[in-house]
């Protein structure tokens, strides 16, 4: 293959339609800081960011708030072309007694006495009152089906959906056309959800923003196996309920370049930041392939300042999520891997039930029926996206690997390095019973894309 360059990377200002987001979560407790990302934000691509509101952060006296340290958040990160959906979510120690975290996260204001009610609502009314205008997207708590994030009580769908009426009245107050996420974890907690939308009923439910973290992007945590089958369910669930206007966010996933021994899913430590990458690339293509509004990866910085901090417990060192080191606020290699993606799923990008397949001599039966081959249309123009869906942790790259099979040749065709954001220029196809047939591709256990050279723009 004959190498015709690199993947041009664009700023978040400079794309205009887009489906990737990033957490700015945590900084209620200030786990991060957030002054040495903005500038980096920018150059990424991204177009969202998902930031929690803290309540504890903005109330420290009764009744008087302090919304500064949230300003200057929202603001720095719309000043780089970012939009802001907010989190809304999480106690105040003012109000609540016997709680076993000084954030008060997970505490749930509906368990603490009718003054903690109430001072909920003044708190979330001033807050909807400051920031409108400039934030429309409000999403209600956090993970409420996991008793780390709902206490002190047992998890119940009705008095999350109880929570959700009292929160989102007090937003319309202020402002009328704002945006509404309900929201859940990664367990994909079937019978949680149906509870859920049974007593949403009636409300106004925009988003629903289910979690994704897992070990493989492909294999989901908890209920169900695969991903692409445990979305599609999701969506039926939400049908089934009256609830076929409502999207789908994916909100919040992934995965670590370090982690401490112990952590639910690496428990034995893991330390690789180019599996990090490979993991946000499968993510990506994953969650735009199922066609969610927002896709959001967890998150932009290391929360490495303080311990972190939940309902019953304290992690020393939580594992290294960000994209930046939570040290030097430098770049990790899933850094230049969110750039790539930013820049090759911005414009209309929905699946395609174009025909794709491939011939893959060099792997074993198992993994070639593994294969993910995934087509879709980037702004009208045909793209198919394959990969081996080995352990993210393995360097998978085997040259001359593949022979891929389209319905029809592709004009000027290329091949784009995801991870490394190379293309190159393919030779002709040849006519294999009535399917162009492109050989000698590579095969890696990240994404690579088959489209045309009209689909992508080279750096100068």
């Amino acid at each position: 293959m004959e190498k015709l360059g690199m993947l041009k990377k664009y700023t978040s200002k400079e794309i205009k339609n887009s489906r990737i987001s990033i957490g700015f979560e945590c900084l209620d407790r200030e786990l991060f800081k957030p002054e040495m990302c903005y500038e980096l934000l920018g150059k990424t691509g991204v177009k969202y960011a998902r930031c929690q509101t803290g309540w504890v952060r903005c109330e420290t006296e009764k009744g008087k708030y302090d919304f500064s340290w949230l300003d200057a958040v929202v603001d720095s990160i719309i000043a780089q072309g970012v939009q802001v959906w907010l989190n809304v979510g999480y106690g105040n120690p003012l109000y609540m007694d016997d709680i076993k975290n000084k954030a008060a996260v997970g505490c749930v204001p509906l368990y603490y006495g009718e003054e903690c009610i109430q001072a909920w609502k003044s708190y979330v009314n001033a807050l909807a009152k400051h920031f409108a205008g400039r934030v429309h997207i409000f999403e209600i708590w956090n993970e409420p089906e996991s008793p780390n994030f709902w206490y002190p009580s047992v998890p119940n769908p009705k008095e999350y959906a109880r929570l959700y009426a009292i929160t989102t009245a007090e937003v319309l107050k202020h402002i009328p056309d704002a945006k509404f996420v309900a929201t859940t974890a990664s367990e994909y907690d079937f019978g949680y959800i149906k509870g859920m939308f049974e007593a949403l009923k009636g409300q106004q439910v925009d988003y629903f923003a289910y979690h994704a973290h897992a070990m493989y992007p492909e294999v989901c945590h908890g209920h169900g196996q695969a991903y692409l089958d445990n979305v599609a369910h999701l969506r039926s669930i939400l049908d089934d309920a009256g609830f076929t206007h409502t999207q789908l966010i994916q909100g919040e996933a992934g995965q670590p370049s370090w982690a401490p021994e112990g952590h639910w899913l690496y428990k034995e430590g893991f330390d690789n930041p180019r599996a990090q990458a490979v993991w946000l690339l499968r993510r990506f293509i994953l969650d735009h392939y199922v066609g969610v509004a927002l896709s959001s990866f967890f998150m932009i910085a290391d929360i490495w300042e303080k311990p972190y901090e939940m309902a019953t417990k304290t992690i020393p060192r939580a594992q290294a999520n960000g994209i930046l080191n939570g040290l030097s606020y430098t770049p990790k290699p899933s850094y230049t891997a969110m750039q790539h993606t930013a820049a090759l799923l911005q414009g209309d990008i929905k699946a395609s039930n174009a025909y794709f397949t491939a011939s893959v001599p060099e792997v074993d039966i198992c993994a070639r029926h593994a294969l993910m081959r995934l087509a879709f249309e980037k702004d009208n123009k045909p793209m198919y996206v394959y990969y081996l869906p080995s352990a993210v942790g393995e360097e998978v790259y085997i040259k001359d690997a593949l022979t891929a099979f389209v319905e029809a040749p592709l004009d000027e065709p290329v091949l784009l390095d995801m991870y490394t954001g190379e293309v190159f220029a393919l030779s002709a196809p040849t006519c294999v019973q009535g399917l162009a047939a492109y050989e000698g591709l590579p095969l890696a256990n990240y994404p690579l894309v088959l489209t045309e050279r009209s689909a992508i723009i080279l750096e100068d």
